[in-house]
């Protein structure tokens, strides 16, 4: 089951005098990059402590107002974990919304773009599009990027069964 229902599911158990046992089998992200932050402000109260939630949790959902600043607060989780990071969108708009984003908080040289007929991947951060991944022909190339991180914009838009 989704580990993010694990809570739910030993609540249910122990109703059923169950205790369960759990063996947590995912790899930790092993910081390898250090990148410089050269965003131009220092994030507000609200950014320091959903990138200090997000970091300890390792997963989860930035919830926040519109224009409060979720793609920078993204940007520092990942430099934070200090990974290699994959930051999907769903427009072309988002898109290099969000490369400029990357490039003023990182610099260009560590920023790839895949998508809008670009296939680039950057030595810390690549920020993609989801039709692009998605009409890759070769989409192990993914893989072998070894992205420990993930972000998905607007992922409140993606519906799955699993």
């Amino acid at each position: 089951f989704p580990v993010g229902l694990y809570s739910v599911v030993k609540k249910a158990l122990a109703g059923q005098g169950v205790t369960p046992v759990v063996e947590d089998l995912r790899v930790a992200p092993q910081s390898k990059y250090t990148v410089s932050w050269n965003f131009p402000h220092p994030l507000r109260d609200y950014q320091e402590d959903a990138v200090s939630k997000a970091v300890k949790a390792q997963r989860g959902v930035i919830w926040a107002a519109t224009a409060s600043g979720k793609t920078v607060i993204a940007m520092k989780i990942a430099q934070t974990l200090g990974v290699k990071t994959l930051f999907l969108v769903n427009t072309k708009e988002a898109l290099y919304d969000t490369i400029r984003c990357a490039e003023l908080c990182f610099g260009k040289e560590v920023v790839g773009q895949y998508g809008d007929g670009k296939k680039n991947f950057g030595s810390f951060i690549t920020v993609a599009t989801v039709s692009a991944v998605h009409a890759s022909k070769y989409k192990g190339l993914f893989f072998e990027q070894n992205f420990q991180c993930l972000f998905i914009d607007e992922c409140h838009h993606v519906g799955s069964d699993t």
